[in-house]
């Protein structure tokens, strides 16, 4: 994730956060502490050399597992970690600015339709709150479980959109 032409961010699939101030010709690890040593299955996003986020499943033996998203706000010097109170697989994570920022969690796939939730937050990822679910009980976040969802998309903090596809070739926005 490129925050410019000299400075970027890269998470490996061990989930290890990387920086570079070259262009890429040197890496440094900026791997938040707590981070698991073989945390698979982490994502990471930036909006320039200061602000990233890495999103990543937490696992305990006394709790179910849940989304916790780690962000610093200095170029990896130190990290904060958030509870999302969500559980889910497969996060893809968009910020706007450095308060305002998205998160959408797979919830698993049913006969041509897939669960998701999506989350904002509005304080720099430090809390995140339930903008959309795919519960079929839903209501009140509006519910967004049909088709298949291959990504998302804001323009600001009240304009998305989900994207994907039904069973046959068809575009599925929400």
């Amino acid at each position: 994730d490129m925050a410019s032409s000299t400075t970027g961010w890269a998470v490996t699939e061990k989930g290890q956060v990387l920086r570079t101030s070259d262009g890429g010709h040197t890496w440094v690890t900026v791997t938040p502490a707590g981070v698991p040593a073989n945390g698979g299955g982490a994502t990471l996003t930036a909006i320039n050399g200061d602000h990233a986020w890495v999103a990543l499943e937490e696992k305990t033996s006394n709790t179910p597992d849940s989304m916790v998203v780690y962000r610093t706000s200095n170029g990896g010097r130190t990290w904060r970690k958030a509870q999302t109170g969500a559980s889910g697989s497969s996060p893809q994570m968009r910020f706007l600015n450095a308060s305002t920022g998205f998160m959408l969690l797979g919830e698993g796939y049913a006969a041509g339709s897939e669960g998701v939730i999506l989350l904002g937050t509005t304080d720099g990822g430090a809390t995140w709150t339930v903008v959309a679910d795919a519960k079929p009980t839903a209501q009140n976040p509006p519910n967004i479980f049909g088709g298949d969802k291959s990504g998302f998309g804001f323009v600001d903090a009240r304009r998305g959109w989900i994207t994907g596809n039904w069973a046959a070739p068809s575009i599925l926005l929400y």
